[in-house]
Parts: structure tokens; C-alpha cells; sequence
């Protein structure tokens, strides 16, 4: 049987840069003692060491942490930052300040950290209201540049290599693919841009009733037919990097149809 406790839990930011302790908020939380050395609450976590309570860090995202911070235990937000338009070189400035001199709400841009860092992450009604809507579609049109600029456009030259010693009706086949593909992407986003942004808070609805299943499935097609149907004569090292390039662009565009699914309603 686990021991249930109420304890004060203090949401905090911890620089290990320079070993600094920032507290933002204190709050009481039920914990379980879920073995003689831990106790779990929310998402913090208490150890023992030597009759000492040492904090792990927690999920919480707040302004006042160091954009370093950020960056630093979470990677992955690196793409976000690009396209939000902010710029390397931030020293020790916080979320706030980097995002103040950007021009971006802070609010809007952690909940997209959230969003992108957290996968059981799901937005409360209250972090949506607290964001920009604005700032969220510009976020939206900025991935829609990156995926048919730099990410169709670098997957395009991999496909190329790697089905260059193929026979032609290889290549046709798997390039027709590729091309709907690609040409389905550009007419979801078209209509994003001319229909769905524009409206954003006039007409809902438009959200709502996009389909954005089509896009997902043709992805996970696409990447079945190279793992599963690829010629033994295609090149197997340009095979692994399309794979992977999928693989990071599927999980890139499920987080973007997820915020917009969620964040724009």
C-alpha cells in the first residue's frame, strides 16, 4: 500500500550554468510514495540522498526561465525557435525578454514549446486563452515555408540518389508518389493560407471541418513503400537517410496539425 501525502512542491527553474535556484510558485499537491526513496508529485519528483530531499526538474515552462534553459534540456524546440523568427545569440536573457524583443507573446510561443517538448501535452482552456492566435498562425505559415522549401526539397534530392540505380519504372513509380504528394501538401497549405488564417476568430468553422488525415496517411504510405517494397538495387545508405527524413518530417507535421487543431479553435 502506498502512502499518500499532501506536500508543498515549489515550481522552479534551476540554471546549471551558474547553479542558480529560481522559484516561481509554490503550491500543495498530492504525492504517492511509490518506494522508500522516492515520493512522486505532479510532474515533480523528490529523491532522498543522505537524509537530504534533492528536486529533479519539472515540466513546467515559465517566462522567466533562461531561453539557454530551454533550449539546453529540450532540443527539439530548436526548429520552434527558428521559425518564430528569433535569433541565436540571446546570452542569458530569459523567455520573456528574448520573445519582448522579437515582438511575440511569451504565452503563445511556451505553449508551442509545450506542445512540441511534451507528447501527452494537451492545451487547457485557459493556456489557449492566454495565448495570441496570431502568433500561432504565423508559427504555422513559417512551418509551411520550412516543409515545402527546405524538408520536400532536401527529402526530393535523397529519393533521387536513392533510386538512381533502379530501373525507370522504379523510379516512375516511387517519383509519382513523391509528386502527389508533395502537390497534395501544397494545396492543404494553400488553403490554409487563403482560408483557414485569415479567418481566425470570424469563422471557426473553417477549422474545424479541415481534413488533415489525408496528409498524415499518404506520409505513412510513402514511408511503407520504401521500408517495405524498395528494390534490392536501390541505394540502401540513401534509403536509411529517407527514412529518417520522413520519420522526423511525419512527427514534425503531427505536432503542427495538432497545435492548429488545438490552438486555433
Amino acid at each position: 500500500i502506498c502512502n499518500v501525502y499532501l506536500i508543498e512542491v515549489y515550481v522552479a527553474s534551476c540554471s546549471l550554468s551558474d547553479k542558480t535556484l529560481t522559484i516561481y510558485e509554490k503550491k500543495n499537491v498530492p504525492a504517492v510514495q511509490s518506494s522508500d526513496s522516492e515520493i512522486v508529485a505532479h510532474s515533480v519528483r523528490l529523491r532522498y540522498y543522505s537524509g537530504n530531499i534533492v528536486f529533479q526538474m519539472t515540466n513546467e515552462f515559465n517566462i522567466s526561465m533562461k531561453m539557454s534553459d530551454l533550449l539546453g534540456e529540450h532540443s527539439s524546440l530548436l526548429a520552434v525557435f527558428s521559425r518564430m523568427g528569433f535569433r541565436f545569440g540571446y546570452g542569458d536573457a530569459s523567455v520573456g525578454d528574448v520573445c519582448a524583443g522579437a515582438g511575440v507573446d511569451p504565452h503563445s510561443f511556451l505553449l508551442i514549446c509545450k506542445v512540441y517538448s511534451q507528447d501527452n501535452y494537451i492545451p487547457s482552456r485557459e493556456d489557449i486563452e492566454r495565448t495570441d492566435r496570431t502568433v500561432i498562425a504565423n508559427y504555422l505559415r513559417a512551418s509551411h515555408v520550412y516543409y515545402e522549401d527546405v524538408a520536400l526539397k532536401e527529402l526530393a534530392s535523397g529519393l533521387s540518389r536513392m533510386i538512381l540505380p533502379c530501373t525507370d519504372e522504379t523510379q516512375h513509380v516511387i517519383w509519382k508518389f513523391f509528386s502527389d504528394f508533395k502537390e497534395e501538401v501544397h494545396e492543404h497549405f494553400k488553403y490554409e493560407e487563403n482560408v483557414v488564417f485569415p479567418n481566425i476568430g470570424d469563422n471557426d468553422a473553417c477549422i474545424q471541418q479541415e481534413d488533415h488525415s489525408g496528409v498524415e496517411e499518404t506520409l505513412e504510405d510513402l514511408k511503407n513503400l520504401v521500408m517495405n517494397y524498395l528494390p534490392d538495387k536501390a541505394d540502401q545508405r540513401e534509403a536509411f537517410n529517407v527514412l529518417s527524413s520522413l520519420s522526423s518530417l511525419q512527427a514534425d507535421i503531427h505536432k503542427h496539425i495538432f497545435l492548429e487543431e488545438t490552438a486555433l479553435e
